[in-house]
């Protein structure tokens, strides 16, 4: 089906084509500005409905009517008007006009009748002068479904959950839907004839008071999105004006703008946050381009964001950093989070550790898109680890020499030992046998010799003793261990030492441990018979967590342990307790005996 419309406004023209886009049958739509190109289209084209505006300039649409109407009265004319007025309505109809409506507000009806003559059959389209195309009858019919129409097209204004309302040119209110009439708080009765303006004083400062005028000063079909503060509410509304008024579609946005406020004010924290965080935070895309970078990110290279901007991570990097950090992307590009330490060179050439924990971005379809990475200069702190290392390597140097001079020390003392004393008491034994081969009376001299056998067994037995430790450690235990050890130095010391040990358990440590902590007991007495001149000590071996705490302690005249020493003892002991992760702390002043305090956090050798 072929439609021509006729008027001398383009926009009318337009928004007619709108509405008939979705007519049944409309194959072309033709366009006429005057009634002159109307007439060439009527006759290069079979049109089987017309839309004429009756307003066209000099009378000439009462004219072009006839004209259609003697010469195919097979062809639908629908006249538009903005002044339906008895003259027009007389004229038309004696003319044969088909339904005359208003131009700015009858397009649903418009609509509906160009639908309707688009289903015709084509039969009843091809006949030509055999009566009317449209009865009486066919018109009131159309009319009544119009009607009808226009009553749904009502209810669905009152069904939908957007506020529409309408005016007059004195902007007096003609249409109030329920939506509408919820958000001003007045049933439609109490609108309906009230002005708009005299209803919302205060008016000219209002974005919307300008643009409902603007509308209807132009013609015009404009949306406008604000706050509107008689109802305190904001709105994103269209305005569709006409000559005979201004309707208006309203769509409650305060709780979208509410929602925009805030997500607006959690970016600006996100912002703040940002650009104030401690930690540098990188952003590069899937080409390792840099995409954001913050300003600690900015301070930590010495770079501003204009300057990094663009730039592969490998920019800031040296050879070396640059094979680390690209080994990492490959791992970022399957998905990897990762923690790591890697070098940079700053603006100024300065080499610095950063720790970056890196985490990769995909998009929705799990494309690698780049990484995001907090970074942390971390340069101060790999200085001081470094020099923790050589300091500990030193520590390790002056133990293994202090031990290396403990064993000679020890040596030397084993054959002082053996010289001065063993060696004596057998060379003694050696004469005593010696004299009896030339005596008849031999038997008192072989034993007195054995009598100084034996004494010299017992001391080379006490000397081993001393030496390898409790040689039956394992099946012993340690407490018996410790006991055999505070009675053998009872017996030749005057000291009295207590032992308590009631929260130790034999079977939770391994034997090693127990050695190192026999070792560690049997130095410190040692340190304390040597030099505390104490008359009482104490040794107390508990559990604690999942370690051991070892307490021994004297009432012995103490010492200063802010002076260094140049024993080995207190070394040795260290270096012992360092073996199974011990901490040892030394308490004592002069005058106050001295309390060692050793914690073992867990019973696993380094």
């Amino acid at each position: 089906m072929r439609v021509l419309i006729v008027d001398s406004s383009i926009q009318i023209i337009d928004r007619l084509v709108d509405i008939l886009s979705d007519a049944g049958n409309i194959t072309e739509i033709h366009r006429a500005l005057s009634c002159e190109e109307a007439r060439r289209l009527l006759k290069e084209n079979k049109h089987e409905a017309v839309l004429l505006d009756i307003d066209m300039p000099d009378n000439e649409s009462f004219r072009l009517l006839k004209e259609i109407k003697k010469n195919g009265r097979e062809i639908c004319v629908v006249i538009l008007s903005s002044r339906i007025d008895k003259y027009v309505q007389e004229e038309c109809k004696s003319l044969g006009a088909d339904f005359l409506f208003d131009k700015f507000y009858d397009f649903e009806k418009i609509r509906l009748v160009i639908d309707s003559v688009g289903q015709l059959p084509p039969e009843t389209l091809q006949k030509k002068n055999n009566g009317p195309l449209w009865t009486e009858n066919d018109k009131e019919n159309l009319v009544r479904l119009i009607n009808d129409k226009t009553e749904e097209l009502i209810k669905v204004f009152e069904r939908i959950t957007d506020a529409f309302v309408a005016f007059d040119t004195q902007w007096n209110y003609t249409y109030v839907n329920k939506k509408a009439s919820e958000i001003i708080g007045l049933k439609p009765e109490e609108l309906i004839g009230k002005n708009l303006w005299e209803e919302s004083p205060g008016k000219k400062e209002y974005a919307f008071y300008k643009k409902f005028h603007e509308a209807m000063d132009e013609q015009k079909t404009i949306q406008v999105e604000g706050y509107y503060p008689p109802l305190q509410m904001s709105f994103n509304a269209i305005l569709y004006p006409s000559p005979e008024g201004l309707s208006v579609y309203l769509q409650d946005t305060s709780a979208k703008k509410k929602a925009e406020t805030s997500l607006n004010e959690s970016l600006e924290k996100y912002r703040q946050i940002v650009e104030t965080a401690q930690e540098g935070i990188w952003m590069i895309d899937e080409n390792n381009k840099t995409e954001f970078v913050n300003q600690k990110m900015c301070d930590i290279l010495e770079y501003s964001a204009a300057e990094m901007m663009g730039k592969e991570n490998f920019y800031f990097m040296d050879t070396e950093g640059k094979k680390q950090a690209s080994k990492s992307i490959g791992r970022r590009r399957k998905g990897i989070v990762e923690n790591m330490d890697l070098r940079y060179i700053t603006k100024t050439g300065k080499q610095i550790w950063a720790n970056i924990s890196a985490n990769p971005i995909f998009n929705e379809k799990g494309k690698y898109k780049g990484a995001l990475a907090m970074v942390s200069d971390i340069t101060e702190k790999v200085k001081l680890q470094r020099q923790l290392v050589d300091e500990q390597m030193n520590k390790q140097k002056e133990i293994a020499k202090a031990v290396i001079n403990a064993l000679e020390k020890e040596r030397a003392e084993i054959g002082k030992e053996l010289h001065d004393n063993i060696n004596q008491m057998l060379t003694a034994s050696n004469l005593f046998l010696s004299h009896s081969l030339s005596q008849d009376n031999y038997k008192q001299f072989i034993l007195k010799s054995k009598e100084i056998t034996c004494d010299a067994i017992e001391e080379i037995r006490k000397l081993s003793k001393e030496l390898v430790g409790p040689s039956k450690m394992e099946s012993k235990g340690l407490i018996t261990s410790v006991i055999d050890l505070i009675d053998d130095i009872s017996m030749v010391k005057n000291i009295k030492i207590n032992f308590y040990y009631s929260t130790f358990k034999e079977g939770e440590q391994n034997i090693d441990l127990k050695v190192v902590i026999y070792r560690i007991i049997q130095e410190q007495l040692n340190n304390i018979l040597k030099h505390s001149e104490a008359s009482e000590a104490e040794i107390e071996l508990k559990k604690r967590g999942n370690g051991l705490l070892l307490l021994i302690k004297d009432n012995g005249k103490g010492f200063d342990t802010a002076v260094k020493r140049n024993g080995i003892g207190l070394k040795n002991i260290e270096h012992r307790a360092e073996i199974y992760n011990g901490n040892v702390e030394i308490i004592s002043s002069p005058g106050n005996g001295c309390k060692m305090e050793i914690s073992f956090k867990q019973a696993k050798a380094h």
